[in-house]
């Protein structure tokens, strides 16, 4: 089993969560975290030495559509978190992790909705399936924004989530995916067996509203449990 915890779209709030982030065996996070007006090395690597002491194994994150200097400075972002030794940093590829003796695959991407004058923006199909040509059947995946109709309904029976990437869900079938943007959507969710979890810790207006959403996770029944209460869930 795995202690995880996931988080979303900080937006350079992230001090705010230190006294709820318990600590455990992975945490990841699905982007967004750049502090607005902080598009600079420097903001960057203050986010990343506050993501690398958090009292976790592996830290797996992935950018949002905020995260300009992440899509603008790839080699350098490669080269700052290369200096935090627990950091996992995804941009549409795929690695495995052995963590508390489990063995599983994580691929994550910036990708999400279209929207104007966003980072990691793209429309082309082509370029979308290229995109994710690097899942393989992964255990875990990582995106900015939802897939259509899972955890991001904005009101009034709306949803903003990503049509493309809802047609890909029977392709990527993960145990668990996770992702951030719609911040409206926070929460946890079963569908076929996956646990689909909104981390977005900001509310519409951007202030701290959400808690990190916390778990245990049993990875040979993909059980998810909260808090000791009863496994919700168990899929694959």
């Amino acid at each position: 089993m795995l202690r995880v915890t996931t988080i979303s779209d900080m937006h350079g709030k992230h001090s705010k969560l230190d006294k709820y982030l318990p600590g455990g065996d992975v945490l990841f996070c699905t982007g967004d975290i750049t502090p607005h007006g902080k598009h600079s090395e420097e903001g960057i690597t203050e986010v990343l030495f506050w993501l690398n002491k958090q009292n976790y194994a592996r830290i797996v994150f992935v950018a949002g559509n905020h995260d300009y200097f992440f899509q603008k400075n790839r080699v350098l972002i490669r080269q700052l978190v290369s200096k935090f030794p627990k950091l996992v940093y995804l941009e549409d590829e795929q690695i495995w992790l052995t963590i508390n003796n489990v063995t599983f695959s994580v691929f994550g991407s910036p990708h999400a909705p279209v929207a104007n004058n966003n980072a990691f923006l793209l429309t082309d199909p082509d370029k979308l399936n290229l995109r994710f040509a690097a899942a393989n059947h992964p255990d875990v995946v990582l995106t900015h924004g939802p897939p259509h109709g899972i955890l991001d309904g904005i009101g009034y029976g709306r949803h903003a989530g990503c049509k493309f990437l809802h047609s890909k869900l029977k392709i990527l079938n993960p145990k668990l995916f996770l992702f951030g943007h719609i911040h409206q959507g926070y929460g946890h969710e079963v569908v076929h067996g996956t646990h689909y979890f909104n981390g977005s810790v900001l509310s519409k207006s951007y202030q701290f509203e959400n808690v990190p959403l916390s778990f245990v996770w049993k990875f040979d029944t993909n059980g998810v449990f909260f808090d000791g209460k009863d496994e919700e869930g168990s899929g694959k």
